[in-house]
C-alpha cells in the first residue's frame, strides 16, 4: 500500500477474547484496518449507526444472543454490497 492510502476495514466478530485477539494481530499484520466485537449486538450496533462500515465482515456462526447467521442476515437486509464470511471452530461434530 503506497503512502495515502486508507487500509481495508474488517470488522471481526466472535465472542471468544482469544479468537478476537489473534485475528485482528493476523489482520494487521496483513495490512487491514481489523475493529474487534465480542459480540454481534455490539458489532450490530456500530454498523447500524454507521460508525463503522466495514470493507469485510468476518464473524463466529455460534454466539449468545445475537448468532453469526442472524447478524448476517441484518447486514444484508441493510448493507447488501458487504460481504460476509461465517466461521466456525466446530470440533469433529456435524453440523
Amino acid at each position: 500500500m503506497g503512502a495515502g492510502e486508507m487500509k481495508p476495514k474488517i470488522l471481526v466478530v466472535d465472542d471468544d477474547a482469544e479468537n478476537c485477539r489473534a485475528l485482528t494481530e493476523l489482520l494487521t499484520v496483513e495490512g487491514f484496518d481489523p475493529l474487534a466485537f465480542e459480540s454481534a449486538e455490539a458489532a450490530w450496533s456500530a454498523m447500524a449507526r454507521e460508525e463503522f462500515l466495514p470493507a469485510v465482515v468476518v464473524a463466529d456462526v455460534r454466539m449468545p444472543g445475537l448468532d453469526g447467521v442472524a447478524l448476517l442476515r441484518r447486514i444484508k437486509a441493510r448493507f447488501p454490497a458487504i460481504p460476509v464470511v461465517l466461521v466456525s471452530a466446530f470440533p469433529d461434530e456435524q453440523v
